[in-house]
């Protein structure tokens, strides 16, 4: 379940509500840049303005939504007992990590280069997610002013699992179930993709790749 830095409580609440219809345990994926920074003071201001010029919709600022914290939406994610907690945008201060890992959660970062992998590891998440250039148009970074250097993910899990010892997940473009094969064979413990509806019958092998492999929507529910 993705949560965007505009989410209300009430947003998250009505999307956890609608989960667990269906589901027990949601997992949650915090697209905030992180570590946390303050809104400016005119904020709401701002998007006043923005609406008005752009949309000609005239709101008192008083009655424009106000997003919840940070701070707030994670407590309310822990609140579910999840699975798993993921950051896409930068990762929390280490007490954060370390307060998540007391709630026995699973953790992850989303990374796009070398320098994100070898930070995420120093912040001890559980797991890395490789996000190559060609991951269905969704790109992550880390606030920095490292120049921006895209990669295939392929190329970022030859270059990461000669200096890491956690899971490694592989988001590119994988399309049929023996390119998920091949990314495992290459070093990957799992593998996540855009792309729906793999073929209906399986080798053997390729039933084995399956209960590895994931689509992104259930990585970060957009």
């Amino acid at each position: 379940m993705r949560i965007p830095n505009y989410y209300s409580l009430s947003d998250l609440e009505q999307r956890i509500d609608n989960y667990k219809r269906h589901h027990a345990r949601p997992s949650f994926c915090f697209a905030h840049i992180l570590p946390h920074r303050h809104q400016a003071p005119n904020f709401q201001a701002d998007a006043q303005h923005y609406l008005a010029q752009q949309l000609n919709w005239h709101a008192d600022a008083q009655n424009l939504p106000k997003p919840a914290s940070f701070q707030q939406l994670l407590d309310t994610a822990l609140s579910t007992n999840p699975r798993a907690i993921g950051f896409a945008n930068g990762l929390p201060e280490k007490p954060t990590i370390e307060k998540i890992r007391q709630h026995n959660v699973y953790t992850f970062a989303i990374c796009h280069n070398l320098a994100e992998i070898i930070v995420a590891q120093h912040y001890q998440v559980n797991a890395i997610v490789l996000q190559g250039h060609e991951a269905g148009g969704e790109h992550s970074r880390f606030p920095n002013q490292l120049p921006e250097l895209t990669q295939p993910a392929h190329t970022l899990l030859q270059q990461a699992r000669t200096h890491l010892k956690i899971p490694l997940i592989y988001w590119g473009d994988l399309t049929t179930p023996t390119d998920s094969l091949a990314v495992l064979l290459s070093g990957a413990q799992a593998s996540c993709t855009t792309a729906h509806g793999l073929p209906a019958k399986k080798t053997t092998s390729q039933k084995a790749c399956a209960n590895k492999s994931f689509t992104a929507t259930n990585l970060t529910a957009y």
